[in-house]
């Protein structure tokens, strides 16, 4: 009987252990990377800690409308050349333990996926990125908001895509009409595409406890 009230216990005690140091994680103090410890090439204005500057995601890639008619019959299809998705890496000046990001949008951001790099690779060995260990439920961010992603991991480089949006900044794109040897009319027309606009992107890192 005594030893049924030793193990009762020791359940209890162990579990007040968990919730304490569940509560301090919950509870970790985080602090705001500086932005010199940043670097984007292709947008240098997502990470310099300024929300009057913005950059967009990269991305190489057009829509092609084509479409087909035979006399009175009219077919139409739309192909995706170049990459599916728009994307932008951050490089951190050393590996860091990352709490969690914050993504500032400007404009609207869909199926948003983050992949991160821990190490960078020695020369000649290929640079991979993987998903992030924290499986994410946000993948849309409205225009003007922002939403956290949560990492708890070691980054070197952070990855970001999201799907791309038509670039209606060229204005109307000029379409090509030509004829097969069948006799069939084809008229192709380019729609470029572009990515997402990003306010900033913020990292957050475990602040030191000292004492």
């Amino acid at each position: 009987m005594k030893s049924i009230y030793c193990c009762i216990a020791y359940l209890i005690l162990g579990n007040m252990f968990f919730q304490i140091v569940g509560c301090v994680n919950l509870q970790q103090r985080t602090i705001l990377l500086e932005a010199n410890a940043l670097s984007c090439g292709v947008a240098p204005g997502v990470v310099d800690g300024n929300f009057d500057t913005t950059g967009e995601m990269y991305i190489n890639a057009k829509l092609v409308k084509i479409g087909e008619q035979y006399y009175n019959t009219r077919q139409s299809r739309t192909l995706r050349t170049g990459k599916k998705y728009a994307e932008l890496v951050v490089e951190l000046d050393q590996p860091r333990h990352i709490t969690h990001i914050e993504i500032h949008a400007m404009s609207k951001m869909t199926n948003v996926k983050i992949f991160v790099v821990k190490e960078k690779p020695k020369v000649g060995e290929l640079l991979t990125f993987e998903p992030t260990r924290v499986r994410h439920t946000t993948h849309t961010i409205p225009a003007g908001s922002a939403a956290k992603f949560r990492l708890s991991e070691k980054v070197s480089l952070l990855k970001i895509t999201a799907a791309p949006v038509k670039d209606t900044s060229q204005g109307t794109s000029r379409g090509r009409h030509r004829e097969n040897r069948l006799g069939i009319s084809i008229f192709e027309l380019d729609i470029p595409l572009k990515g997402p606009a990003i306010r900033e992107v913020k990292f957050y890192q475990a602040a030191e406890v000292n004492g």
